[in-house]
């Protein structure tokens, strides 16, 4: 089912079945609010501090067991938060 709220349905859709290119990094910049979408931090949400494009992968600072820690999340995981 897609989802309305993402601006860019195209974006959205290749992320989920893991094709990414360079464009789609443009609105994920350092300070934006993301939602973790996979892996052992699903449903926790964090604040961009880095974005590697040459790797795909973006670094969130997201709390968890009580502590705010840095994590490396690949960028297909992260979907950005519209405030």
């Amino acid at each position: 089912m897609f989802d309305k709220t993402h601006s860019e349905p195209a974006n959205w859709i290749q992320k989920k079945i893991g094709i990414v290119n360079l464009d789609m990094y443009a609105s994920y910049v350092v300070g934006a609010e993301v939602k973790i979408l996979k892996g052992p931090l699903i449903g926790a949400t964090g604040v961009i501090q880095s974005v590697d494009t040459d790797n795909g992968v973006v670094k969130v600072a997201a709390m968890f067991f009580g502590r705010q820690h840095i994590v490396d999340i690949p960028f297909q995981d992260v979907e950005k938060i519209e405030l």
